[in-house]
């Protein structure tokens, strides 16, 4: 019998006991990652690259999606049935990606960062794009010899309440569209609304784990744990994509932020307060 959907789920209170009926009992797991823009997904993904280097190989596949359409991403990825596969990650992860592993029990992960946080270092990161980058160029392009301030880039990229619109696109079941160049290039971000905060909150109260970017290395020493990978391995210093161009946000910067990025602040409330692991403890 295939897994019941994974919305069912959502609204039943108990974490501990919603993950014990949802792990299908004696199945293996499969662990899945929710990669959101600027929220240490490409040094979390170093962390699985190394696992899948030297003690799950094969087993951990990193992919991007083939197709918008969420039937075709099952169909390819049902390519890999059969096989020992034990997480995949990448940029087009989604909720019921796992539909093309029955049999398997999934186990969701994602890591939120401070808003204000995410917000410098998608800033930052794109100050410090080179021009040979695969996008560097066409951001230069716009941001012209002399670069944007902080409140034009704001607004003229779109960057607000992110972590919320990329989780409920997630939870929709929809691969989102890429964060970089193509998504500049079309059509912006649409507001994010209150049913989108809902369904962001009800794909976090899901997940297996909700790593803290602020805590990466204790937080990846726990993930690391239930994979069974070496967890010494979370405490290898590693930051990747990363810019080393400062920038110190003003005053009006973070009020900016503030005003802005409303939906993303209550989101990141509410995963402090129940950041939890398996068994339902709480972190310290």
């Amino acid at each position: 019998m295939e897994p019941r959907p994974f919305q069912e789920y959502l609204s039943e209170a108990s974490v501990p006991a919603r993950l014990e009926r949802f792990s299908l009992r004696g199945s293996p797991f499969l662990y899945i990652f929710l990669h959101l823009p600027k929220c240490g997904g490409t040094t979390i993904k170093y962390y699985l690259d190394a696992i899948e280097e030297s003690f799950y190989v094969g087993r951990l596949v990193s992919f991007r999606a083939w197709s918008y359409q969420k039937r075709e991403i099952l169909d390819k990825l049902a390519g890999l049935k059969g096989q020992a596969i034990h997480a995949l990650y990448g940029h087009t992860t989604f909720l019921g990606v796992h539909e093309a592993f029955p049999g398997l029990a999934p186990r969701y992960f994602t890591a939120l960062r401070e808003p204000v946080s995410c917000v410098l270092s998608g800033y930052r990161y794109l100050l410090g794009l080179r021009p040979d980058h695969p996008y560097g160029a066409f951001i230069h392009g716009i941001m012209g010899p002399e670069g944007l301030s902080f409140a034009a880039w704001h607004e003229r990229f779109n960057w607000w309440n992110q972590m919320t619109y990329y989780l409920s696109r997630m939870y929709e079941g929809e691969r989102v569209p890429s964060w970089g160049k193509s998504r500049i290039e079309t059509t912006p971000l649409p507001p994010v609304t209150e049913r989108d905060f809902d369904r962001a909150r009800r794909l976090l109260d899901a997940c297996f784990m909700v790593l803290d970017v602020d805590h990466l290395e204790r937080d990846l020493a726990r993930l690391l744990q239930h994979m069974g990978g070496p967890t010494s391995l979370a405490a290898r210093p590693v930051q990747l994509n990363s810019s080393l161009i400062p920038y110190e946000l003003s005053d009006a910067d973070r009020a900016l932020i503030a005003a802005r990025n409303g939906w993303d602040a209550r989101l990141y409330e509410h995963a402090k307060g129940y950041w939890t692991d398996s068994t339902g403890s709480s972190r310290p």
